[in-house]
């Protein structure tokens, strides 16, 4: 058995040097694993414990390795300028960390790794915090963007879609139903300027949302144009009154939803 310091070559071109303790690597060692590759640092019972790890690409991991995998805290950077720090279990990101990357940082918590909950913040100034999809975009949470604000879901590509409010820096609100960034479906929309409301659907038919308008406490059936113009409906109350119903039972439903997501976190 291997004892002490020493060097150890295979015949596959790695190369060991460093202590051995009963025939394994232990104590302070360096391997070789050839195309720029290599460990230097803490071995223990023949595996990696804490050190240094570059990878073929040139990427470069500084910190603890659990059973030889990445595994406690320690920092990876990659060869494009990003950078993780944080907690890493079974080779991955897992627990809590900071990585950032040339145009933004995320930091918050990490499942298997992948981004779970947290809060992004831009190069530009707009921030994100809530839940994240696999794929790095927002999924749902509070997304504060060029003065206004918006609570709720999100697609893949970032956009706003599902139930979700954004209030603007006039104190317009929009809130109901999103797909691909647009309101639409379902909505309650209130002018500050005008201090107007309207609560129906969007284009239910034609342009502009169709449903119940409250203006100085009082409520119309009507509907509401792009630029707030409102035309006030006679002789169709139910009709307003129903999608009005509608439009607050997919409101009230969707503000819980959130707020019981938003409090799993």
């Amino acid at each position: 058995m291997y004892e002490g310091k020493g060097t150890l070559v295979f015949a596959s071109g790695v190369v060991h040097k460093g202590e051995y303790k009963k025939g394994k690597y232990d104590g302070e060692g360096y391997i070789d694993y050839g195309k720029g590759s290599y460990f230097k640092g803490i071995f223990r019972n023949g595996s990696p414990s804490k050190g240094e790890y570059r990878y073929v690409d040139g990427a470069v991991y500084v910190g603890d390795f659990v059973n030889g995998e990445l595994g406690g805290k320690g920092t990876l950077a990659f060869t494009n300028g990003n950078r993780y720090t944080g907690e890493f279990k079974n080779g991955t990101y897992h627990g809590q960390g900071e990585f950032k990357f040339l145009e933004s940082v995320f930091t918050g918590e990490y499942r298997n790794g992948n981004p779970y909950f947290g809060t992004y913040k831009y190069n530009t100034g707009n921030e994100f915090t809530g839940f994240l999809h696999e794929n790095w975009g927002r999924k749902v949470g509070e997304y504060r963007k060029e003065g206004a604000v918006y609570h709720g879901w999100f697609n893949e590509a970032g956009l706003y879609e599902g139930y979700g409010i954004q209030e603007n820096e006039d104190g317009t609100k929009a809130e109901g139903e999103w797909l691909n960034g647009d309101n639409t479906g379902f909505t309650l929309m209130y002018i500050k300027a005008l201090d107007k409301t309207v609560i129906g659907k969007l284009n239910y038919k034609g342009p502009g949302i169709w449903g119940v308008v409250s203006y100085k406490d009082k409520f119309y059936s009507g509907k509401m144009d792009d630029e707030g113009n409102m035309d006030y409906l006679e002789g169709n109350d139910e009709e307003h009154t129903r999608v009005y119903s509608e439009a607050m039972q997919y409101i009230r439903a969707g503000r819980k939803a959130y707020t019981d997501i938003m409090n799993k976190k």
